[in-house]
């Protein structure tokens, strides 16, 4: 909704009725501009109150109901006017427009009675909400309150919509990796597909299940199919398990790069850092991209023993054995299917091919020995014969009692065509090794190199810092080391694992007599693939966000920028090894920029809330963002900056500050398009700025 006005009774420091103590606001950048102390973080607290029954302590940096802060929600001044027995009232009253233009009013009462000088009988908070229906307001049934609340604002976006500039760092802490993704599982639609990942996983797992029992069912062996399916649920716990593991050894891994980083930050030669810094970084991306060839050759070798006849090195002795044999009994064979025929056919059926016979006689040559066959000589006629192979010999059924000839012949084939691919298997492996040793190698230079850096590192620090920070040093990055190896480990273990239980799911399948319902074999195939797809489906998703997060809030930060002529840097939004984002600022040449100052932190912050706030156009159109001191860390060009991108991006917002107090309003109207301007400062009618129950706020609408 889009909030028209909020008016207080007696509400803090905003003594007296509606008509002293009321905002209204317009479409747009709404701006209430007032000193420390003049009423800006009250004002903010009373839209919290209206809502939600609390406000915000800035002193204690707390929330507090209403039933714990009592009769400190009144107004000193109201409080030393009432008399003994008296009741006094506080009330907030907020009244906004719905997208369907149906006007709403929130009115959140609270009423004390007076028992002693200091001692108040306090009575619960009651809200009421009315809807209004031509010129009347009509009450609407508590039913509905939760509905029309959430209209104004929803839960979810509260801490990204309403928010004090003292609690930006705490919405997105760099520090905190798990931030960002959960501010954007909380505000994006990404909950559908981790819902959806969900129970196509379930769905998947019954199906196993279903077919597991099916294919013990139909097991021609019950008791090894039993065994087979304790192992299954074994391997499958383990694979858990080491999943686990490897994720509390990413996340340990990270922390350590992360306090090394920040100890590498201490150092002063910002040159010679920058430099090996770099050079680090293209060194681990060397080693990463090394490890995993190194790991495809190891588990290229089992599939190679196969796929290249590896298995067969030392078979060429047996090939031998079987031509010699073969030859024998293709001899004998031949003497017998030539036994009492005119013309002796010495070669096999269809060798040579009638497709090279053609040819020869094409051609007018004998390929077998290279020699003329022209036509109508003996050599021609021979070729002839034997692609018309009329003098074929007798049936086999005739001559032979089981004829294997066709079958031998065939396995002869093909040990001729498998000679050449074994006689390279020796040169194949040694070239594998080869590459296996050298990639080793390269990754024992580059760790060499690596741990040369560190020292030079170390040398640095040691000239910046103490003893002990160097100590520090050489344990996070012996940790690193430790930590890297364990989870290149981890990943090769659950990758032998998963095959591991591909086989025995094969062993159990071939188990299987007969047919499986075929109900059961689709069920398992297709929750399978819906589960693969939903899980590739929200990572493409989430990805896609990030991309758009990113491109939005970095245009979000230039535009807040722009009149400022400090380094700035870009928003990279970083996936660690964990699976979480974190914001990084890179430089020109994709350096983090170390110890940006705070106002550049609280920007790039704020554009981020932003960027994921705006990341839906209905949000930006029916809700209004209010913030209390957003800028109070910023020079004057961030801060106009900030105001220029709110009025550019938000339907309605509307800020508390400090900001502005000396503008006329019409510079603020050219400057940062502001809608409505209001001025607010403490006012003390007697004089004693020490005594609160003389304090009340003026108000000063400008624009």
């Amino acid at each position: 909704m889009i909030i028209n006005k909020i008016s207080m009774r007696n509400f803090q420091c905003y003594h007296g009725d509606f008509a002293n103590n009321t905002f209204e606001f317009k479409k747009g950048l709404n701006i209430i501009s007032g000193n420390n102390g003049g009423g800006k973080s009250k004002l903010y607290d009373a839209f919290l109150w209206v809502i939600y029954d609390y406000i915000f302590l800035s002193d204690k940096r707390e929330f507090v109901k209403t039933s714990e802060y009592k009769e400190s929600l009144i107004s000193d001044k109201t409080k030393e006017e009432c008399n003994l027995g008296d009741t006094v009232t506080t009330e907030v009253e907020l009244v906004a427009t719905s997208s369907q233009d149906t006007e709403f009013k929130l009115t959140r009462t609270f009423h004390a009675t007076k028992i002693g000088s200091k001692n108040w009988a306090c009575e619960r908070s009651e809200l009421t909400i009315a809807e209004k229906k031509g010129l009347k307001w009509e009450l609407i049934s508590r039913d509905k309150h939760e509905h029309i609340l959430n209209r104004v604002l929803p839960n979810n976006l509260k801490p990204y919509m309403w928010f004090q500039g003292e609690q930006v760092d705490g919405l997105l802490d760099f520090k905190k990796e798990a931030t960002l993704n959960n501010a954007i599982n909380l505000l994006s639609d990404i909950t559908v597909y981790d819902e959806f990942k969900e129970i196509t996983k379930k769905l998947s797992e019954k199906a196993d299940k279903g077919h597991t029992k099916a294919s013990k069912d139909s097991s021609k062996n019950q008791q090894l199919s039993e065994e087979i399916d304790i192992d299954l649920a074994i391997i499958s716990k383990k694979i858990r398990v080491a999943e686990e593991e490897l994720k509390n050894t990413n996340e340990n891994l990270h922390i350590c790069e992360e306090n090394r980083d920040s100890l590498l930050s201490k150092i002063d030669d910002a040159e010679k850092k920058a430099t090996l810094k770099a050079r680090k970084r293209l060194i681990e991306t060397k080693i990463t991209s090394l490890t995993k060839e190194i790991t495809n050759i190891y588990n290229g070798f089992s599939k190679k023993l196969f796929t290249n006849y590896w298995v067969l090195r030392n078979i060429s002795p047996v090939i031998q054995e079987f031509s010699d044999k073969y030859l024998s009994y293709f001899t004998e064979h031949q003497k017998i299917a030539n036994s009492g025929k005119e013309a002796v056919v010495k070669l096999p059926l269809n060798i040579p091919q009638p497709v090279q016979l053609k040819q020869m006689i094409a051609e007018e040559t004998c390929y077998v020995c290279n020699r003329d066959a022209k036509e109508g000589t003996e050599a021609y006629k021979a070729i002839l014969k034997l692609l018309n192979r009329q003098d074929a010999p007798p049936t086999t059924e005739e001559l032979f009692e089981t004829d294997c000839s066709s079958y031998f012949q065939s396995m002869y084939n093909e040990s001729l065509g498998m000679q050449s691919d074994i006689k390279r298997i020796d040169s194949n492996i040694s070239n594998e090794l080869k590459s296996l040793q050298d990639k080793k190698a390269k990754v024992s230079e580059l760790n060499a190199e690596l741990k040369d850096i560190h020292s030079n590192f170390e040398s640095l620090l040691e000239n910046d810092e103490s003893e002990s920070t160097i100590s520090k040093f050489k344990s996070i990055t012996n940790n690193i080391g430790k930590f890297q190896a364990k989870a290149f480990d981890l990943e090769r273990n659950i990758k032998n694992l998963k095959n591991k239980k591909r086989d025995d799911e094969k062993k159990l399948a071939n188990l299987v007599t007969g047919e499986i319902q075929k109900e059961i074999v689709i069920s398992k195939k297709v929750f399978s693939e819906l589960n693969e797809i939903a899980i590739d489906t929200r990572e493409l998703v989430f990805s896609q966000i990030i991309r758009e997060l990113e491109e939005s809030s970095n245009s979000i930060f230039l535009d807040m920028t722009k009149g400022n002529n400090s380094i700035t840097g870009k928003i990279v939004l970083k996936k660690l090894k964990t699976g979480a984002y974190v914001p990084e600022i890179l430089d020109t040449n994709g350096n983090i920029i170390q110890n940006p100052n705070d106002a550049n932190i609280i920007m790039v912050k704020l554009s981020i809330i932003m960027a994921i706030v705006t990341h839906r156009e209905s949000w930006i159109s029916n809700y209004c963002l209010i913030s209390d001191a957003p800028t109070s860390k910023m020079a004057e060009e961030y801060s106009l900056g900030f105001y220029q991108a709110l009025s550019k991006n938000f339907e309605q917002s509307i800020v508390m500050t400090y900001d502005f107090i000396n503008e006329t309003a019409e510079s603020l109207i050219e400057k940062a398009n502001v809608s409505t301007f209001y001025k607010i400062k403490a006012n003390y009618p007697n004089g004693d700025r020490n005594d609160r129950t003389d304090l009340n706020i003026k108000i000063m609408e400008l624009v």
